[in-house]
């Protein structure tokens, strides 16, 4: 179990290494140049991790903020709620936390990662984001069996709605185009938090039903705003919080 300053210590490896790594790619990075940008002995990275390649993992599960991130348990937190009670939960923290506040460093790295051979993200995806994406489909499946939703693949529904956020939070690819202004002017997490759940609501509502989009109670509330200010705390790098 580490310290407080060990903590702090190793969190600032990682962040000088996050920078390395996006600015040099992996084959470029320098143990050296890591240590002078967290300001500590090259000796003190090896006491933290082993190797290169156990760093840049390290990184990779930093920016793709698993791990450590506060675990929103739906089932836990939030599972006296209705389905669609969930289902805005779900939502709303999809949004703001990957439309939170852009890292260029990210998409670096992701391509560094795709180049070489997706070595290590496929195994983050099956230990970490299937799971989550599980629980949000069993949410849809509540909601069928409750009578609130109809979906005829709940699987491929989950699969729509993490692809349109994360595709719209990664902004490098629409920097420079006519259509940045368009998509990232101001109010844009608000539009698209109204967009994905009137498109979601109406997608998954029975025949001959009403369209009605809830809301949280005071206390889920406030605990669902803190957990996503955690989760942007530590993935804008203060992880020690």
């Amino acid at each position: 179990m580490l310290n407080l300053e060990q903590t702090q210590t190793r969190d600032r490896i990682l962040q000088a290494a996050k920078k390395e790594f996006a600015e040099r790619g992996y084959d470029g990075a320098r143990m050296s140049s890591i240590a002078r940008r967290a300001e500590v002995n090259q000796a003190l990275i090896h006491y933290y991790f082993e190797s290169k390649e156990q760093l840049y993992v390290r990184v990779l599960h930093l920016i793709l903020g698993v791990d450590r991130e506060p675990e929103f348990a739906i089932e836990d937190e939030f599972g006296s709620l209705s389905p669609p009670q969930r289902l805005y939960a779900i939502i709303y923290f999809l949004v703001y936390t990957h439309l939170a506040e852009h890292d260029r460093d990210f998409n670096r790295i992701i391509a560094i990662e795709l180049a070489r051979g997706h070595r290590h993200i496929r195994g983050i995806v099956a230990r970490y984001f299937i799971p989550r994406m599980e629980r949000v489909e069993r949410t849809i499946m509540d909601g069928i069996r409750s009578g609130d939703f109809e979906c005829e693949n709940p699987l491929l529904f989950v699969l729509g709605l993490v692809s349109f956020t994360l595709n719209y939070g990664d902004r490098d690819n629409w920097e420079g185009t006519l259509w940045f202004d368009r998509i990232y002017s101001e109010g844009y997490r608000e539009r698209a938090l109204a967009f994905l759940l009137n498109h979601s609501f109406k997608s998954l509502l029975p025949a001959g039903g009403t369209l009605a989009i809830p809301s949280l109670p005071e206390r889920e509330m406030a605990l669902l705003k803190e957990i996503i200010e955690k989760t942007n705390i530590q993935r804008r790098g203060d992880i020690s919080v």
